[in-house]
């Protein structure tokens, strides 16, 4: 039944794929991954230099610097009060910066928040549109 439903949508059926030709595919990009020779420049898609955000006195990002590469895998990991949330909404432009340097996709987030919003997409953890 799921080859006849897999067959109506276009899909190949397992025993029809030549398995020699993906791993060979496979094994291919996994030296290319971990072969330092083969290093390549990637554009920076993501540039953040010596990021501040301030609450009055309340320091909530410090002095942040961090760059993420087209296709790199990023993670931003912290203790809760750290300032991962908010560095995340000043990279969306939902939140000003207070000093430092923000660009997405060559947009200058601190110059213009609403031009950079364009370019990225940002799921909370928590919905927190309203108050409650």
């Amino acid at each position: 039944k799921e080859d006849e439903i897999a067959s109506k949508q276009g899909a190949k059926p397992l025993d029809s794929i030549d398995m020699d030709l993906d791993e060979s595919a496979i094994e291919k990009e996994r030296k290319h991954l971990l072969s330092p020779n083969e290093m390549v420049e990637r554009p920076v898609e993501i540039s953040v230099s010596h990021l501040v955000r301030t609450f009055g006195d309340f320091m909530a990002v410090a002095n942040t610097s961090f760059t993420v590469q087209r296709g790199e895998v990023f993670g931003l990991l912290g203790p809760n009060g750290a300032g991962k949330t908010t560095t995340f909404r000043m990279l969306c432009g939902l939140l000003p910066v207070t000093s430092g340097d923000l660009s997405v996709a060559d947009v200058d987030v601190v110059k213009s928040r609403t031009a950079a919003r364009s370019n990225f997409g940002y799921v909370a953890q928590k919905f927190s549109l309203y108050g409650n």
